[in-house]
């Protein structure tokens, strides 16, 4: 990333009540993706699941009573691109396909 001149705003009341707000809202989706997170192992570990099997099964979970499916476990294949393997074995392949953009994020001191 290029070397850009840093702009200086004063921090209003207003922008500060926002960041405020950022950071309650950060830390609240952080919790939350923990909760849900530990939820989730808790119950696949419940129905079996091993956290370590190759190949699970997709699943239906049934009501003991009305027998209609509650929930379903699906499964499927995540794909990623290993790209420091292919930066360094074919850096030429990469250059080709390679994009960028700018971001724009709020760093706390």
């Amino acid at each position: 990333m290029s070397e850009s001149k840093v702009d200086r705003v004063v921090a209003t009341p207003e922008i500060l009540h926002r960041l405020a707000d950022y950071q309650k809202a950060k830390a609240a989706r952080l919790r939350w993706e923990s909760e849900e997170k530990l939820a989730k192992e808790e119950i696949l570990e419940a129905l079996g699941y091993d956290p370590e099997d190759p190949k699970p099964s997709p699943m239906e979970v049934v009501d003991a009573i009305a027998g209609v499916v509650m929930f379903r476990v699906n499964v499927g294949t995540w794909r990623g691109t290993n790209i420091k393997a292919l930066k360094d074995e074919r850096p030429d392949i990469l250059a080709q396909y390679e994009t960028s953009k700018a971001t724009v994020s709020i760093k706390l001191p």
